[in-house]
This record gives structure tokens, C-alpha cells and sequence, in this order.
């Protein structure tokens, strides 16, 4: 096994330090001598891989949001069923929760304070996240896997509250793993989305009049809604 390299090592140190702080204390009240000085590191040497204590919120931000994004796509892309994708995607969600869950926390506890030029970097992994997500909604609902009277917005941001709450309450070491968490939310949100469930003898709104509900209850277009 391969020695890490004493830059890396420091690097890495700082970035957990970092995300023990932000939690702790929040990131507007640490400060970065409170960084330095927790991770027994020097000014130059925080310098050295940091330019900023934004630079550093950014990449506990970057780190998990691309590793999600490169997960997702790998599912989305797979020929296959959309319940046997959206299956996958839900359950890799809680378990990339529960993998990164540090810094999932640091992210949605923290976020505002991030630069917009930055920020807005996330945003787009975001949003292409997003689209996939939807992207195999709308896929199911086109092929006959799920009901067609749910708007698709409603469904794809109904999943994402369920299962990004996670991170306040999920103990990745708990008595139930992450992926049985997932899976038990697959069972709780498919079952809800596969068309044999759409109630009989009740017609769904038609597909112009799901979109207006979804945007009075949303307020935003359905087709480009933002799930973070």
C-alpha cells in the first residue's frame, strides 16, 4: 500500500477539520485561524492548497454533488426498466447520504453562504442531476410503468424531500444500513408511482393541467424545477 503523500495528507486533514467546525459551530462563526489551528497545520501550508475559507466550502460542496452526478448518470444510461432505475436511484441517494454524510450536511446547512460564482458551479452538477432524476420519471410515465396523472415535478421533488431528510436523522453505522433505508423509500415511492395503483374510476388531469397545478403549487415552471 502506497504512502500518502504528506501534502495530501495535510490537505485531506484540513477538509476534515473543516467539516468538523462547519458542523460544530456553522461556517459564518468559524473562523479560519480556527481552521488552522484545529488542524495543527500553518498559515502557508492551509495557502498552500486553500486560497480561501470559500474555496474550502467549495470543495466539500464539489466532492460529493460529483461523485453523486457519476452515479446517477451510470444508472440513468443503463438499458433497463424506469422502476428498475428510479429503484437504483433512490437507494443510491440515501446511500451517497450516508457516504458523504459530513458533508452532505455541511451542504444544505451551509450553502448560503457560498460565493454565487462558485455556488452557481454546484448548481449546474445540480440541476443535471436533477434532469436525470426526471428524465426517468417522465420515462416511466410515457411507457406505461407509472401513473400519468402525477406530475412529474411533483413526484421527482415528493422523492427527493423523503429522501435528502436523511442526512438529520440516518446513523450510517444504525441498526438498518443506508441501502436498506433506500430501499425500503423505493417501496414507499414506487408504490405510489406504478400505474397499477392509479385509483379506478377517477381520471387524472390532463397533462396541461398537471403542469398549472404543479407550477401553483410549486411556483415555478414544471418542466425546469429546482430540486436543491
Amino acid at each position: 500500500m502506497n504512502a500518502v503523500a504528506p501534502e495530501e495528507d495535510l490537505r485531506d486533514r484540513i477538509v476534515r477539520t473543516a467539516l468538523a467546525l462547519f458542523q460544530d459551530k456553522g461556517y459564518r462563526a468559524t473562523s479560519l485561524g480556527d481552521i488552522i489551528a484545529a488542524a495543527n497545520c500553518s498559515t502557508g501550508g492551509f495557502y498552500h492548497h486553500f486560497s480561501s475559507k470559500d474555496d474550502l466550502l467549495f470543495l466539500i460542496h464539489e466532492q460529493f454533488i460529483s461523485d453523486a452526478l457519476a452515479r446517477c448518470k451510470a444508472i440513468h444510461d443503463r438499458k433497463d426498466s424506469a422502476t428498475g432505475r428510479l429503484t437504483d436511484v433512490i437507494v443510491d441517494i440515501v446511500q451517497n447520504v450516508g457516504n458523504w454524510k459530513e458533508h452532505v450536511t455541511v451542504f444544505f446547512e451551509e450553502r448560503r453562504f457560498m460565493s454565487t460564482d462558485r455556488f452557481s458551479i454546484v448548481l449546474d452538477k445540480r440541476r443535471a442531476y436533477d434532469q436525470m432524476v426526471r428524465d426517468i420519471v417522465e420515462e416511466g410515465m410515457r411507457n406505461g410503468e407509472f401513473a400519468d396523472d402525477i406530475p412529474p415535478i411533483i413526484a421527482t421533488l415528493g422523492i427527493y424531500g423523503m429522501v435528502h431528510w436523511t442526512y438529520q436523522w440516518m446513523r450510517p453505522d444504525g441498526r438498518l444500513t443506508p441501502r436498506q433505508i433506500g430501499e425500503i423509500f423505493a417501496r414507499l415511492a414506487l408504490h405510489g408511482l406504478l400505474a397499477e395503483n392509479k385509483p379506478a374510476g377517477r381520471a387524472g388531469p390532463r397533462p396541461a393541467a398537471a403542469r398549472k397545478a404543479a407550477v401553483r403549487s410549486t411556483g415555478r415552471k414544471a418542466g425546469a424545477p429546482k430540486l436543491h
